[in-house]
């Protein structure tokens, strides 16, 4: 009896999941796996499995490849895992969790605002891809930065998230025509696999994010060596003549209504973080975001060779009404970057979706 596409896909596909997890179809064979970093590379651990996993058959697809026959694409399957091995032997390279971003235990002080610290060199990378905000308006017209790498690592009590990204341009202070770089992680606040929409989420499924920006972090930096403002290092020459409630005290805030409508309407986009570069917010869909008065987390950018590499730190445990990460156990993740060049800002930004994330539990 000829077995139809279906069947071979459904009978010779491999699923790649974690222990205790259940196949995604009937009939799948489940192939357990430890993370990267705990598993020796080498070709007599390899080879075996990929000759195992792909038998060959006429019929059967590659699982990683399902538009392939196998016998037409075994020989780069087993190309990348020559790479793969060649590349762990020498050393060189991160490591790679392609399932998942593994928050590992350390009983070293954690690099909250150390993007560079020597520390993040062990930590396993889970490369994730981003997609163009195209569900509200303003949607972003063209794609921006497709791909963020993720290192995350905590101490039993915090956990801070490294994310680097390719951008050619360092924009901080917004002008005509340019916004400031930012990224954000977002966690839903419910617990469970019943997730909300990963899209700031949705109305009774709120989620948590952590909202890093150059600019608030220059900001910070500035005020703290004594430094100009915004509109003074910008234009260093500047000088100013008058304001009109300097000959009128009592009028500044009605002054302040009609030449700052946004902070005037308490929109959050003018709440500036309470210290650092690292605001909180709080949202249950597009347009809901609000400033929780209770900010802890912390962070530090630095741009250096076309690359930006952020920390975002925060507590393991939010409280109530905040995201809480247990350890042991899987939660999710999503992420936004914004391109200043681009004029990238608010809803115009590229985004992720869930991402699987692993706490690891604390090590005696």
């Amino acid at each position: 009896m000829r077995m139809s596409s279906a069947d071979a896909v459904t009978r010779e596909r491999v699923l790649l999941a974690n222990v205790g997890e259940t196949p995604a179809w009937p009939g799948a064979r489940t192939l357990a796996l430890t993370p990267i970093r705990s598993v020796p590379l080498s070709l007599s651990t390899f080879l075996p499995f990929c000759l195992s996993a792909f038998p060959f058959r006429r019929s059967a697809f590659c699982p990683f490849c399902p538009s392939a026959f196998l016998p037409s694409c075994l020989s780069s399957c087993l190309s990348a895992v020559l790479l793969l091995t060649l590349g762990a032997g020498c050393g060189r390279g991160p490591l790679v969790d392609a399932q998942q971003v593994p928050a590992v235990f350390t009983t070293q002080a954690l690099p909250a605002e150390d993007p560079d610290a020597a520390i993040w060199r062990s930590v396993p990378e889970h490369r994730a891809t981003l997609i163009v905000q195209d569900v509200t308006e303003p949607k972003l017209s063209r794609p921006g930065v497709t791909l963020v790498r993720v290192k995350a690592i905590h101490d039993g009590r915090s956990i801070v998230f490294r994310l680097a990204w390719t951008d050619t341009t360092k924009d901080v202070i917004p002008e005509t025509g340019r916004s400031s770089d930012a990224v954000a992680v977002q966690f839903a606040v419910l617990p469970g696999t019943d997730l909300p929409d990963a899209a700031m989420g949705e109305t009774g499924k709120p989620v948590e994010i952590c909202y890093w920006k150059a600019v608030w972090q220059d900001d910070h930096e500035r005020a703290r060596n004594g430094g100009a403002d915004r509109v003074a290092t910008l234009y260093p020459s500047m000088a100013v003549d008058h304001y009109p409630a300097s000959a009128n005290p009592s009028a500044q805030v009605e002054m302040e209504r009609r030449y700052a409508p946004a902070a005037a309407a308490a929109n959050p986009v003018t709440v500036p973080p309470q210290a650092g570069a690292v605001q909180e917010l709080l949202a249950e869909g597009f347009g809901t975001s609000m400033v929780p008065a209770d900010q802890k987390a912390t962070g530090r950018g630095v741009w250096a060779r076309d690359t930006w590499t952020v920390t975002v730190a925060r507590p393991l445990e939010g409280g109530p009404g905040r995201s809480n990460l247990a350890l042991g156990r899987r939660s999710y993740l999503a992420l936004a970057v914004w391109d200043g060049a681009d004029r990238q800002t608010g809803s115009r930004k590229m985004r992720s979706g869930w991402v699987p994330l692993f706490v690891e539990a604390v090590r005696p």
